[in-house]
């Protein structure tokens, strides 16, 4: 059995590694360690995949038929669409962090108390200290808590 979950692991790794080298994915791999040196804890079987393309992501994350009329980006664009977009600015706050030459890391952990998982969105590594980034998309606008 050990075989076959490895073998499953490196294909999909494999994907994983020629998606990201066409550029229509961005890998987010969970650390296991936040602490400086973020690629050295990486967890290379736990991670998110982000979409390169927003305007197909939206797309994708809103089509419920076969044609999606623009009336969904005109309300999306205008504030009128009562959906929560959480996914959506986590996809461009990846894009943006990528951009400026950033690897992405996010880290989880379990509360011990709740017994709830909780998810640090993206971590950055600034000299000797890591940066976590947190994306709301909850109340009246959107907001990126940095700390």
């Amino acid at each position: 059995m050990k075989n076959i979950s490895r073998q499953r692991n490196s294909t999909v790794l494999e994907l994983i590694s020629e998606m990201e080298s066409s550029r229509t994915v961005l890998v987010s791999y969970k650390s296991d360690d936040p602490n400086a040196g973020l690629t050295r804890t990486k967890d290379l079987e736990n991670f998110k995949l982000f979409v390169c393309d927003t305007g197909l992501f939206t797309t994708m994350l809103f089509m419920d038929k076969d044609f999606t009329e623009n009336v969904i980006y005109e309300k999306l664009l205008s504030d009128k669409l009562s959906v929560n977009l959480g996914y959506l600015y986590e996809n461009i706050v990846a894009q943006i962090l990528k951009a400026n030459g950033n690897s992405l890391f996010y880290y989880t952990f379990l509360d011990e108390k709740s017994r709830h998982n909780f998810e640090i969105d993206f971590l950055l590594a600034r000299k000797n200290k890591v940066c976590p980034i947190e994306i709301k998309s909850s109340g009246p606008a959107a907001c990126i808590l940095v700390s």
